[in-house]
């Protein structure tokens, strides 16, 4: 793995040149160097930070940095106190750190493995109770009533900081998608009047998230109303019209006329 020298690119000898004067460093920060200053290795989220604290006579030589190229682009700086790693993409880095003298000699290098692993999606927790669809926000709580015809718009939201994500319905209406930006444009049909457990599914890649909601597709009360009484309706409302096309005369007689 190449790396990417940020730095003193010189090896560590472990031993000061021989310059005939005093060595520069302390005794006390000879210790600190000869010691694990660095972890050999550090886990780390997608997109997460970590400050790693360091000796002051670390950070008083002066710390110079290389990091590998590879599958992930986490960086480490010198900030404040210590390192401030900041993690990329899920995969292996490496972060080479050498500490040098005034001289420039190089009294301590560590290297310390970065595994970058995957933070799955999270998703918000609907609020509890039911909704309306067409007063309320749809899908914003656990359970849901939706009339046919009446459109559906929500946008859903997940927390996700570098991948990627796929959005997907299990087991709801036929009509009811969402699309790769998680924004439900849904319009209820007869054909799917009912009770459903859609299961919202948001993939990064690796991990997926899940939130499953209860849905009651209802039509209006004309579209339930039994035929027997519709036919009825109709019915009546023939002879309604009938009865407003004849007008009584004066004498009893009806609207009708005879001619002779």
């Amino acid at each position: 793995m190449a790396l990417g020298d940020t730095g003193d690119t010189g090896s560590d000898t472990g031993t000061p040149p021989d310059t005939g004067v005093a060595d520069p460093v302390s005794a006390q920060c000879q210790a600190v160097l000869a010691s694990d200053w660095l972890p050999d290795s550090l886990v780390m989220l997608e997109g997460a930070q970590v400050e790693l604290p360091l000796d002051d006579c670390v950070l008083g030589l002066g710390l110079r940095l290389r990091t590998a190229t590879g599958p992930s682009d986490t960086t480490c700086v010198v900030e404040g106190d210590g390192l401030l790693c900041s993690a990329g993409q899920e995969g292996p880095a490496i972060v080479v750190a050498s500490v040098a003298d005034r001289t420039g000699a190089v009294r301590s290098t560590r290297w310390m493995g970065v595994t970058v692993v995957n933070a799955p999606p999270l998703l918000s927790a609907p609020q509890a109770g039911s909704g309306c669809g067409g007063l309320d926000e749809p899908f914003g709580h656990a359970e849901t009533t939706v009339t046919i015809w009446n459109p559906v718009d929500h946008s859903f939201a997940a927390v996700e900081p570098v991948d990627t994500l796929t959005w997907s319905f299990e087991d709801g209406p036929p009509g009811l998608q969402v699309n790769s930006d998680g924004v439900v444009h849904w319009q209820p049909t007869l054909a799917e009047v009912g009770d459903w457990s859609p299961t919202l599914v948001v993939w990064d890649g690796t991990d997926e998230a899940r939130q499953t909601y209860t849905l009651h597709v209802v039509a209006t009360p004309f579209l339930t109303t039994p035929l027997d009484w519709i036919g009825g309706l109709t019915s009546g409302a023939g002879v309604l019209y009938a009865a407003s096309r004849r007008r009584a005369w004066p004498t009893g007689r009806t609207t009708a006329r005879q001619h002779s």
